[in-house]
């Protein structure tokens, strides 16, 4: 696991040693920078499956409410697909598109939040959608209200409040411009809402009774300070091109997408597109800078790049000039699905950060079997186009499996710092004094059984003078202050592929010019 998957799976597993379930605790102090959701469904996990008598979460267990969510999410999204357009195919090809889309798999085996957060907002937009159709028909929109704002209270307790609010910001000024005669107050029912999110909110009111600074934490978390300016944050363009990151590689279909919103603007098709340049807009002005931020409204983009594909292949039995362009568009395609494919098979050559053992064996078979969904697309790309689009996507299916399976998505610091923690954790009492620099804490907080870990050499000398010094976990040199420390390397791993080391050192000294022995002697 890596550093915030550690903190759901570490959070969780203190709530259960302190038999408090409504406080997060993370290394013996309150968590209150993301809501306790993730937490409380990891618990849960761990009561179902975990080991009789331990309270630790386990990877799977800290990754199970994650992937079910991510399950769940693509039955909304095809759910949300067919009800929009009134087309199941359109359904089907987003779930499709989605499914085999970077960022599903990315985060659907993750223990971070983030795809349950993404259920809830892609929910509270069908809710919205099957609203506003249930107010155009004339019949009552309430069915479709209760559950976009259920779905924005989950969201509340999965994240935060602030993409529901951009969610909801878009669908109205999408309504306000296109179907004028719908009353928002009729349609979305606000006084309804309000009351349903009002039912979280004691939550959050009794954790700013039994913590400290919980509501000058979350104003912060909102705010997020960025030394550059805000109206220069919009110019970097960042979240624009995560959006294609998270979408890869269904890159054709999207930019067909934004051509045909253009031109057809459809109103349900304009709800969803506003939506996510309601949001985009907003996240262009944020301080931090993080790719889990679109995750959101990617659903919403693989419906969008659905809707547009199928009217497309609709046009092109009946329009030759839209045939061509069909076909021009799935081999672009298909070549971006093959240099996918080229870029598992490079990476493959490499070694695996733990067992020092090539990749490339384990990863073959499913290469191949992608390679070879790739040749029935060209054959199919100029008659049978469903067929293409089946191998396409057995294409990417193959090609998550090798890095699934071969490990090729594995990360050599976090591979290589769990097998070091373990053995830190074996030669170092849990009750002996650990400081480090330049290793993520989180490591040794979950693998190596710490708590109450000192962060900085700095701040032990402060507390508790130069003598006795603790010892240290650092990477590649242990310094302070611009000073190398003397003493002795405990134990050294090296990340494979790099020229870095993570060291167990014990200092005997605080400030000498004399280099710290280098771990290759």
């Amino acid at each position: 696991m890596k550093g915030h998957e550690i903190f759901v799976a570490q959070t969780a597993t203190e709530m259960i040693e302190r038999g408090d379930y409504l406080v997060p605790y993370y290394n013996g102090e309150p968590r209150l920078k993301k809501p306790p959701l993730s937490y409380w469904l990891s618990i849960v996990s761990h009561k179902v499956f975990g080991a009789q008598g331990s309270t630790r979460v386990t990877a799977f267990e800290a990754r199970l409410p994650s992937l079910t969510s991510g399950i769940l999410l693509l039955v909304v999204t095809f759910l949300l697909g067919t009800l929009a357009f009134d087309d199941r195919r359109v359904g089907l090809v987003a779930a499709a598109i989605f499914a085999t889309s970077w960022s599903f798999f990315l985060y659907s085996r993750s223990a971070r939040p983030e795809m349950l957060y993404a259920l809830f907002c892609t929910a509270q937009m069908l809710g919205l959608v099957i609203a506003v159709r249930r107010a155009s028909e004339g019949r009552s929109s309430t069915p479709g209200a209760v559950l976009a704002w259920l779905a924005m209270a989950g969201a509340l307790l999965a994240k935060g409040p602030q993409f529901p609010v951009f969610l909801l910001a878009g669908v109205s000024l999408a309504l306000w411009i296109r179907l004028p005669r719908l009353s928002l107050r009729r349609t979305l029912h606000p006084v309804l809402g309000i009351a349903l999110v009002s039912l979280v909110l004691p939550y959050f009111v009794y954790l700013t009774i039994q913590t400290d600074g919980a509501v000058s934490l979350w104003v912060e978390q909102l705010v997020q300070d960025n030394p550059t300016p805000l109206w220069l944050r919009p110019l970097s363009l960042y979240y624009p091109q995560t959006v294609l990151l998270s979408l890869t590689p269904w890159l054709v279909p999207l930019g067909l997408a934004v051509v045909h919103c253009w031109k057809r603007r459809h109103p349900n098709a304009l709800m969803l597109a506003f939506g996510i340049l309601v949001s985009l807009v907003f996240l262009s002005f944020v301080g931090k800078l993080r790719q889990h931020y679109v995750m959101p409204f990617i659903p919403l983009c693989a419906v969008l790049a659905a809707w547009a594909s199928v009217a497309l292949h609709d046009r092109a039995r009946q329009d030759a000039n839209a045939q061509r362009l069909m076909k021009w568009l799935v081999i672009s395609q298909a070549t971006l699905v093959g240099c996918l494919l080229l870029t598992a098979g490079w990476f493959s050559q490499r070694e695996n950060p733990v067992s020092g053992l090539p990749m490339w064996h384990e990863a073959l078979p499913w290469l191949l079997a992608g390679g070879l969904f790739m040749g029935f697309a060209y054959v199919f790309v100029s008659r049978r186009r469903t067929w293409t689009f089946c191998a396409l996507v057995g294409s990417l299916l193959s090609a998550e499996a090798a890095i699934s399976i071969a490990g090729l998505d594995i990360k050599r610091y976090w591979a290589t710092a769990e097998e070091f923690t373990a053995q830190v954790a074996q030669r170092v009492p849990a009750d002996k004094p650990l400081v480090f620099q330049g290793v993520h804490s989180a490591v040794l907080i979950y693998y190596g059984h710490r708590r109450q870990l000192k962060l900085r050499l700095v701040d032990w000398i402060a507390a508790n003078g130069s003598e006795n010094l603790p010892l240290l976990v650092c990477r590649r040199k242990c310094r302070l202050k611009g000073y190398d420390l003397e003493g002795r390397v405990l134990l050294k791993q090296r990340e494979l592929g790099q020229k870095r080391y993570m060291i167990l050192f014990e200092p005997s000294h605080v400030r000498l010019h004399s280099p710290m022995p280098s771990p290759d002697n």
